[in-house]
């Protein structure tokens, strides 16, 4: 059994997204409730053990928004999201969490900014 929590983001009043996540439900018996109550997933994880944990995945694509999505954020249908899936796991490579955020792609912007080992990329040389 899993435990699958749905969670909207406003800002001014506005929905911007829609974040879906799933977890196991033997491994984090009261995530749920927990989530309702406020707490972070990090201080949630902290609580079982888990000190630190890793971002295994990340995968961002484009499509049409379900008609629940659609919905929820309040903009048209045929209004792409841009959907955000990450996979999070242990110290050990175990998977504790996947979430799935639906953002309405109208209304964000995304920067991306990649350090490989703390330190800016390298460029590589002309040849």
């Amino acid at each position: 059994p899993v435990h699958r929590v749905l969670r909207r983001g406003l800002a001014d009043g506005v929905p911007i997204n829609l974040g879906f996540s799933w977890h196991c439900a033997e491994r984090f018996p009261d995530l749920a409730a927990r989530r309702a109550a406020g707490q972070s997933v990090t201080e949630i994880y902290r609580d079982y053990g888990i000190a630190d944990y890793y971002r295994k995945t990340t995968t961002v694509f484009a499509r049409r928004p379900d008609a629940q999505e659609a919905a929820l954020l309040m903009q048209h249908p045929d209004q792409p999201v841009i959907v955000l899936q990450k996979t999070d796991v242990d110290a050990a490579g175990h998977p504790i969490g996947y979430s799935e955020a639906v953002w309405a792609g109208d209304r964000v912007q995304f920067t991306f900014d990649s350090l490989e080992g703390g330190e800016p990329a390298q460029e590589a040389p002309d040849v």
